[in-house]
C-alpha cells in the first residue's frame, strides 16, 4: 500500500509544477480618431484636415506561456475615415469638403505583457485593403478610389489597457491602442512618386507640390474585449512526460 501512495503523491506533487499554456480568445470592439498623415498636405495653407473617426470589430486567438507572456493574433475588420476642408483660392470665395472612407482586413500579430491586471502590447500589423470611396461636396455622389491605394501597408502597433470586469476563465478588459503606418497608402494609380498624387487629385483642386511625400493611416482606438480561456496543454512527469490538451 505505501508504493501506491507514495506514487500517487509524487503525481500530486508535479501536478503543481509542470509547465502550463493556455489558449486565449477574444471578441473585440474599437473605435477612435483615425488620420492620415502627409508632409504636403499639412503645409498646404488652401487645405484642412477635420477630426475624423474609424471603428472595428472581430476577434482575437492568444497563446499565454504563464501569466506574463502571451503572444496574440487578429483579424479585425476596420473602417478609416479622413474629411479634408479645401479652400479654393486664398479669399475663401470657394469652400468644398471632401470625405474619404477605405475598409481593410487589419491582422495584427502582438506580444502582450501581463503585469497587476494590466497590460501592454507592441508589435507589427499587416492591412489589406478592401474599398475605399470619396464624397465631395461638390460633386454630390460617391466615387470609388481603391484603386488609387496600395493593395496592403504595414503599420507598427502598441498599446495597453486592464481587466475590468471578471478574471480568469472569462473577463471584460479595456483599452487603448495606437497604430502607425510605416508604408505608404497611395499606390501607382493614385500617383506615388509624383508630385501630384491621391488624396488631393480632382477637378477642383489638383495640387502640386515641389516633392512626393508618402501618407500615412493613423489610428487612436478605444478597445474593449469578452476574452475567455479556450483550454491549456499540461504535462508532467508522471507516465512519461505526458502532454495532453485539456479544454475548458
Amino acid at each position: 500500500m505505501k508504493k501506491p501512495r507514495l506514487t500517487l503523491l509524487l503525481c500530486l506533487i508535479s501536478l503543481t509544477s509542470f509547465s502550463q499554456t493556455w489558449f486565449e480568445a477574444a471578441l473585440r470592439g474599437q473605435f477612435g480618431p483615425t488620420f492620415l498623415v502627409n508632409n504636403n498636405i499639412s503645409k498646404d495653407h488652401h487645405v484642412s484636415q477635420e477630426l475624423s473617426y474609424g471603428n472595428g470589430f472581430g476577434g482575437r486567438l492568444g497563446v499565454c506561456f504563464n501569466d506574463i507572456h502571451e503572444v496574440q493574433v487578429e483579424f479585425m475588420l476596420s473602417q478609416s475615415t479622413q474629411k479634408y476642408h479645401i479652400k479654393l483660392d486664398s479669399s475663401a470665395t470657394v469652400i468644398y469638403d471632401k470625405k474619404i472612407v477605405f475598409k481593410t482586413y487589419d491582422i495584427p500579430l502582438l506580444y502582450r505583457h501581463w503585469s497587476n491586471g494590466g497590460y501592454f502590447e507592441v508589435g507589427p500589423q499587416i492591412s489589406l485593403v478592401r474599398s475605399a470611396i470619396e464624397t465631395n461636396t461638390l460633386a454630390p455622389g460617391v466615387t470609388t478610389v481603391s484603386p488609387k491605394f496600395s493593395e496592403n501597408y504595414y503599420s507598427g502597433v502598441i498599446g495597453f489597457g486592464a481587466n475590468f470586469v471578471g478574471s480568469g476563465p472569462f473577463s471584460l478588459v479595456l483599452g487603448a491602442r495606437l497604430s502607425y503606418g510605416l508604408s505608404d497608402l497611395i499606390g501607382s494609380a493614385g500617383g506615388r512618386s509624383q508630385t501630384q498624387s491621391y488624396p488631393l487629385t480632382d477637378s477642383f483642386y489638383n495640387a502640386t507640390y515641389g516633392s512626393y511625400k508618402p501618407t500615412n493611416a493613423v489610428s487612436a482606438m478605444l478597445v474593449i474585449e469578452a476574452s475567455f480561456d479556450v483550454g491549456y496543454f499540461v504535462s508532467s512527469h508522471c507516465k512519461n512526460n505526458h502532454v495532453r490538451f485539456l479544454s475548458f
